[in-house]
């Protein structure tokens, strides 16, 4: 730039279409997905609620070294009433 000299400015580019608007339908892109083997990427293989879940065995054990909030915590988690 000291020399009065820059780079060239890039042609622009095309924009992906609006949510909603592009020409691929759900069924043509699931199919695609199983084409690239890609068809179980979006499906959960651990358990989020694990800890939850552990926590309570714990309190079935009726381990004593958890923490009243430990055991709100994964109530709450699992959706049982604290």
């Amino acid at each position: 730039m000291d020399r009065g000299e820059w780079a060239q400015i890039p042609e622009p580019m095309l924009a992906l279409p609006e949510p909603g608007k592009g020409k691929l339908s759900r069924e043509g892109a699931a199919k695609m997905m199983e084409e690239l083997g890609a068809d179980g990427v979006l499906k959960s293989t651990s358990d989020h609620l694990r800890w939850a879940k552990r926590i309570m065995e714990r309190v079935k054990r009726k381990d004593r070294t958890l923490e009243m909030i430990q055991v709100r915590f994964a109530k709450e988690a699992l959706g049982i009433d604290v």
